[in-house]
């Protein structure tokens, strides 16, 4: 952090232009500069956890045995960190803590750090990981984005006003200000918000449904998680939910997370719009999926007592084309 260095400020006063002033105080909030600074710090305290995991001090959390391991999670400036509540680790996450403040010289704020442990793990074990730490423990992670992480049993009481209740109520709103003619008046509602929420090369105003911006947004999650699922997002989900079948395939069932449950309304979405290119045709079912290039349905009807299962028993692999003796 050395190398790093700040401008000086002049303050014009009464059209002339001050002595330099030079700050004391480093890097501010609000610095351009603060967002990259930061992302290389946290980038580093990344890398030492990955390096003491592949090294064996550390475990990550696995949904099971043979699934992906997740050491921590960092979101802006919020970062958990995933290990095995035991001496030997807690003492190892304590020192790459430690090297970090060192290197960075960003001090991580105890007070506002907490531990949360496993409804297995024993008292004792959690006192003693607690004192080698320094943080207190609490019951959940609090409140995050002004909800509550730790949803418990009872999850309306997180999400009973989103997201429908909260998309009408600021659809509501949007429809008020808008119509609104005087401070002390409400105003008429010339037009219905249906006819507000169309594009406007539809003759609208091009207002976002809100509810359907929802969906599209949960589709969007979706259809990463199908383009890369290699990621920690779709690895993730893959071990909790889809282990034994594919991302178009998996259900919801018992227990299953609100964001889950979410994402599972998006595909609704890209099951209309989705279909198959034909490339290696070895996934591609010849009955089920959708594959043939008509608008309707994009998918084919028969009777054929020998039609194959998948597509590729409808090609002849000598010749390259169509097995016409099936088709026609």
């Amino acid at each position: 952090m050395e190398c790093v260095s700040t401008v000086t400020y002049n303050v014009i006063v009464n059209g002339e232009a001050t002595r330099h002033i030079l700050p004391s105080r480093g890097l501010r909030h609000g610095d351009p500069l603060s967002p990259f600074l930061f992302l290389l710090c946290v980038e580093g305290l990344s890398a030492m956890i990955k390096k003491h995991e592949e090294m064996g001090a550390l475990q990550g959390f696995r949904f099971h045995p043979q699934g992906g391991s997740i050491s921590h999670l960092f979101f802006a400036d919020d970062s958990v960190i995933f290990c095995k509540a035991d001496e030997r680790e807690a003492r190892c996450l304590k020192n790459i803590l430690v090297n970090s403040e060192k290197g960075s010289g960003q001090c991580i704020n105890f007070d506002k750090s907490s531990l949360l442990f496993g409804k297995k793990c024993h008292a004792r074990v959690q006192k003693q990981v607690g004192e080698i730490l320094q943080v207190q423990q609490k019951d959940g992670f609090g409140r995050y984005l002004g909800l509550t992480a730790d949803f418990g049993v009872s999850k309306q009481q997180v999400f009973e006003e989103l997201p429908i209740n909260l998309c009408k109520e600021i659809e509501r709103e949007i429809i008020r200000y808008w119509w609104k003619g005087h401070k002390e008046h409400k105003g008429i509602h010339w037009v219905g918000w249906h006819h507000l929420s169309m594009m406007k090369e539809a003759w609208g105003m091009g207002f976002r449904d809100l509810r359907c911006f929802n969906l599209a947004m949960l589709a969007k999650i979706g259809w990463r998680i199908i383009q890369y699922p290699d990621s920690l997002l779709a690895t993730t989900y893959r071990d909790k939910y889809f282990r034994s079948s594919d991302f178009m395939s998996a259900g919801g069932g018992h227990g299953t997370s609100w964001g889950w449950k979410g994402i599972l309304q998006g595909r609704k979405i890209l099951e209309v719009g989705m279909r198959w290119r034909i490339g290696n045709e070895h996934q591609v079912r010849t009955c089920r999926d959708k594959w043939v290039p008509s608008p309707s349905s994009f998918k084919i009807y028969s009777r054929h007592p020998e039609i194959p299962v998948l597509v590729q028993g409808l090609i002849d692999h000598q010749t390259k084309m169509w097995n016409r003796d099936l088709i026609l």
